[in-house]
């Protein structure tokens, strides 16, 4: 191993107070060290805004994987889009650990891995040391049909299922320990496509164990991307051993990028960024995340477009629509409203996208009975994060897809991560109450970003 230090350029600030305060069983801080500080690259009102939330046991972050000391092997400095899940009192995390999120001088090497598994058994406190689950594979599936994003999910009886590029994996021990299901989500069982797959594994009451992805091609010789305008559900009812496949087309305008699940009370709901043409809403110059919903809870699923928004910037790759990201989506057994965490990756929340110096994540709710009457007009609750610098600009990060309620604390976790593309980065926990009328409160405070004078 080598060991990096967490020097980057660029003027963040510091939270020099220390602030703890007990919600429910979670124990709230707001100190965050220089290392923290210069990958989060927080602007002095939003250190201020967890200060002050820490002090009223509304939100905090705190890192769970920062690339220094035993989590940093060799040039894998980058640590990216984690994904979580639970099972009993124990917070299940995977993240990806590479040299950069391409590019970067640095090349993948043998400690390089997309599937690298954390513990707490605190509610989120510490961290175990970092396990590649590759270690628990003898040989990888042959044609697993899952390709970029890792997907998580519990069952009823506390066995844990992950679902990655390498094939299916399962633990009945609370990720400690792994097996690998060989053959499964491979060429033998699935004849539809590779796809990227969204961060969530559900359990429908009738198919079981539930995956959503979507497919894209390849094309010319400039190999430029085409997403199709379809959702694949592929399921299992043997705990992730055997799956089967099925396929909905919609309307051209819907393409859900790495569609994030979600199930309450027999319904499904599926909100995901999209790259379709018709998610661009040029008037207002923003990109609309959208939204399936079968009240049935399965196929097939109603389109519609939300008012959930990312910047549109420019014409860079990494602009457009890859100012959104992968979402979370949870119900809120306190506000008993649906809840969802969505990226700006160039921009604020809702009259804020075009000011392009910062970088967002934003909490959005809607109550079930709305999205079972057909809406799609989420409710604005406020800013959880708020980073100077847009994407590739040189910041790097987010993707909250894949956080976890923790009701008997009575708190959630979003997990994301924050750096620069060439390294470093690191994985955050950005914890809030489940009294999301009080943060809301709060976070609705929060002054406008002014543009940084060079």
């Amino acid at each position: 191993m080598t060991r990096k230090n967490l020097h980057v350029a660029g003027k963040c600030f510091c939270i020099m107070a220390l602030t703890m305060i007990a919600t429910g069983g979670h124990t709230m801080t707001s100190r965050l060290s220089p290392g923290d500080q210069k990958l989060l690259c927080l602007d002095a009102d939003m250190s201020e805004m967890l200060e002050s939330c820490a002090s009223r046991g509304l939100l905090e972050i705190a890192p769970v994987a920062l690339p220094e000391g035993e989590n940093l092997f060799t040039v894998n400095d980058f640590f990216g889009w984690p994904v979580a899940t639970m099972s009993g009192d124990t917070i299940i995390l995977m993240y990806c650990r590479a040299p950069a999120h391409g590019g970067g001088k640095d090349k993948p090497d043998k400690y390089s891995n997309p599937c690298v598994i954390t513990r707490s058994l605190d509610g989120g406190r510490t961290w175990s040391s970092p396990v590649a689950i590759t270690t628990f594979m003898k040989k990888r599936t042959r044609r697993c049909r899952a390709g970029f994003g890792n997907a998580f999910g519990t069952l009823p009886d506390g066995t844990v299922v992950c679902l990655t590029r390498y094939g299916v994996f399962r633990s009945r021990d609370q990720g400690a320990t792994w097996k690998h299901l060989r053959g499964a989500f491979g060429e033998q069982q699935l004849k539809g496509p590779g796809t990227n797959m969204g961060p969530r594994l559900i359990v429908h009451p009738v198919y079981g164990l539930v995956a959503a992805g979507h497919h894209e091609r390849r094309i010319g010789e400039s190999k430029t991307t085409v997403f199709e305008p379809e959702i694949w559900l592929r399921w299992s009812q043997d705990a992730g051993q055997t799956w089967s496949e099925a396929k909905q087309d919609l309307p051209k305008s819907a393409m859900p990028i790495e569609p994030a699940l979600f199930t309450h009370d027999g319904a499904t709901l599926v909100l995901a960024r999209s790259h379709g043409k018709e998610a661009l809403d040029t008037e207002n110059k923003v990109w609309r995340y959208t939204q399936l919903y079968s009240r049935t809870g399965w196929m097939p699923f109603t389109a519609s477009f939300t008012n959930i928004t990312a910047s549109q910037v420019g014409k860079n790759k990494h602009f457009g629509p890859w100012s959104q990201d992968t979402v979370e989506v949870s119900f809120n057994p306190v506000s008993k409203r649906v809840e969802a965490v969505a990226t700006n990756r160039t921009g604020g929340g809702p009259g804020r996208e075009h000011p392009t110096n910062q970088q967002t994540i934003n909490l959005w709710s809607i109550a079930p009975e709305e999205l079972a009457e057909g809406r799609s007009v989420w409710h604005f609750e406020g800013t959880l994060l708020r980073r100077r610098g847009k994407m590739f600009g040189p910041v790097d990060g987010m993707h909250p897809g894949g956080g976890v309620i923790d009701a008997k604390n009575g708190v959630a976790h979003t997990f994301v991560y924050c750096g620069f593309p060439g390294g470093p980065s690191g994985i955050y926990r950005v914890t809030r109450t489940l009294n999301t009328r009080a943060l809301s409160r709060q976070l609705l405070k929060l002054p406008v970003m002014t543009v940084q004078k060079k």
